[in-house]
């Protein structure tokens, strides 16, 4: 359809101007939307032909035309430059290329009546078909699918929010996860003896921290 949309664009412009290059760049047009319908011809079950049997009948007559401007206009050059051809051929070239002009001005005045073909009736319904053949593809297709993200929660949101905020939860992180150091237990020394514990409970010197008794040690004691 874009094809067919330049190919009217170029139809209405040379048909409003006259000229003999805005009937040639319609013929590129055409000759471009036929190429892309020969293509296509087997997706539509050959429906296209007659609607390119058209184009290429417009395509022939815009292209005779071309040939019968550049013709004359080739032939003037070379009658009127610097060649210095003899008298009669500069003679016989003015008969052909008067020839060639009045090919062309018929041209121009028969072309623009066909240009109505292109977007006649064999285009409506060459235009429905291919609608009709999108929509049944376009059937065919599988659902698109639908992924799923991950909404943040309102503690996510308002940290992404608050750059502060996303500071303090960074380094609270930072101590939920940091290992605790180990803590050292200190012992103060000892500096009296060392107390006997009782199975009654009561505490004591013990034995070892008692002074030595004088009558146990076999000695006298004092008079």
């Amino acid at each position: 359809e874009v094809r067919h949309h330049a190919v009217v664009k170029a139809a209405k412009k040379a048909k409003r101007s006259g000229v003999a290059s805005d009937f040639h760049r319609l013929r590129i047009r055409c000759k471009r939307l036929r190429y892309s319908l020969e293509f296509s011809a087997e997706l539509y079950g050959g429906r296209t032909t007659r609607y390119t049997k058209q184009l290429t009948g417009l395509q022939d007559q815009l292209g005779l035309m071309q040939d019968a401007e550049v013709a004359a206009a080739r032939l003037a050059d070379l009658a009127t430059g610097e060649a210095h051809l003899p008298p009669a051929t500069v003679f016989v070239m003015g008969g052909v290329a008067e020839r060639h002009r009045l090919e062309s001005e018929r041209l121009l005045r028969q072309v623009p009546k066909e240009l109505s073909r292109v977007g006649g009736r064999e285009w409506k319904e060459l235009a429905a078909l291919m609608e009709r053949r999108r929509d049944q593809a376009l059937a065919q297709l599988p659902p698109p699918r639908q992924t799923l993200r991950a909404v943040p929660g309102p503690q996510a949101a308002s940290v992404a929010e608050d750059p502060a905020a996303d500071d303090n939860v960074a380094e609270a992180g930072l101590a939920v996860l940091a290992p605790s150091p180990p803590v050292a237990t200190l012992v103060p020394p000892t500096t009296g003896p060392a107390e006997h514990v009782d199975p009654s409970g009561a505490t004591g010197p013990t034995e070892a921290a008692r002074p030595a008794d004088p009558a146990r040690q076999g000695g006298d004691g004092p008079a």
